[in-house]
């Protein structure tokens, strides 16, 4: 007993699913996951690189031989902060040079850049995905799940 006999739908199932456009569409959305996944994981490395030349550049440096001008030039991605200030001898500094303070940091950050995917892909799968709220007004559901399985971190 053939296939065809036994099911009736699968004459005219079959086609469709192997059909040209079927294929076409299949080619489609094979090429958007495999854009959106390279995307997120060229980001990451790129993220990854800014961090280890920020690491690298203060394996470089020397406590009380680096000057505050190779700091600068070796460290990248910089910025000094507002924090710095005059320095006195008080009780809780003890006994220590009078002089300024200058302090920098390094921002490498991918907060505000991570809910964009969201943001674009939630409209798109609206129809087929329960997407919840934080308490803190963040959205959260499974597609963010699922974007951390192909790579986004």
């Amino acid at each position: 007993m053939s296939l065809r006999d036994s099911f009736l739908a699968s004459t005219w199932i079959w086609p469709t699913v192997t059909g040209r456009i079927a294929r076409r569409v299949y080619a489609a959305i094979f090429l958007l996951l495999l854009f959106a996944t390279a995307s997120i994981r060229i980001y990451s490395y790129i993220l990854t690189r800014r961090i280890q030349a920020v690491i690298s550049g203060l394996s470089e440096l020397h406590i009380d031989q680096t000057t505050e001008e190779e700091l600068v030039r070796t460290v990248p991605h910089l910025a000094p902060s507002q924090w710095g200030g005059q320095v006195k001898r008080t009780a809780e500094t003890g006994d220590i040079d009078i002089g300024a303070v200058h302090v920098y940091y390094v921002t490498i950050n991918d907060g505000a850049s991570w809910m964009k995917f969201g943001r674009y892909i939630t409209p798109l799968l609206s129809c087929c995905v329960k997407v919840g709220y934080t308490k803190d007004g963040y959205e959260r559901g499974w597609i963010f799940t699922l974007t951390e399985l192909m790579g986004y971190r």
